[in-house]
């Protein structure tokens, strides 16, 4: 079974909350969602969904209108997952981390559970730029000259 968390609720200051399927028959068609931003700057929600091969080499991030009725698909090549979603609340720059598998592990591997601390890990964790509602740059975290392996969130500052 997937994720069945898949509705979304929306609250305004004049009704009862309404719920808004993000998955299945007349819905926004984002498969088992995992990382959700809202945007102040540019008033729209982004989504991720963690419905991707083990071994995929891009992802989407779905940008979402304030009313719900429009999805713009963003490809992120070189990013194989993602884990968090935040922006800049001064600018329109959004931010997307992530990972992408370098290799798949094999079975001994996966078997013996995590692999030795002195091997290198089998990802490399990435970091993705979208501007205005396209994406301006996807960088993997090692080629930045970072050593941080799986970033598993991204948090905005005020």
């Amino acid at each position: 079974i997937d994720n069945e968390s898949d509705i979304l609720w929306v609250y305004d200051d004049t009704a009862l909350p309404r719920s808004v399927s993000l998955s299945g028959p007349a819905s926004l068609n984002i498969p088992a969602p995992t990382a959700l931003h809202v945007s102040r700057h540019d008033e729209h929600i982004y989504l991720a969904s963690k419905l991707n091969e083990p071994d995929a080499d891009s992802t989407t991030l779905y940008r979402v209108s304030r009313d719900l009725d429009t999805v713009q698909e963003l490809t992120l090549s070189g990013m194989g997952h993602i884990t968090g979603i935040s922006s800049d609340p001064k600018t329109d720059t959004v931010w997307a981390v992530g990972y992408i598998f370098t290799r798949m592990p094999n079975e001994v591997e996966l078997q013996r559970g995590l692999p030795s601390l002195y091997a290198d890990p089998f990802y490399t964790g990435c970091l993705a730029k979208i501007v205005s509602g396209q994406v301006e740059e996807v960088k993997s975290l090692t080629e930045m000259g970072s050593d941080m392996a799986l970033p598993v969130a991204v948090i905005g500052s005020q």
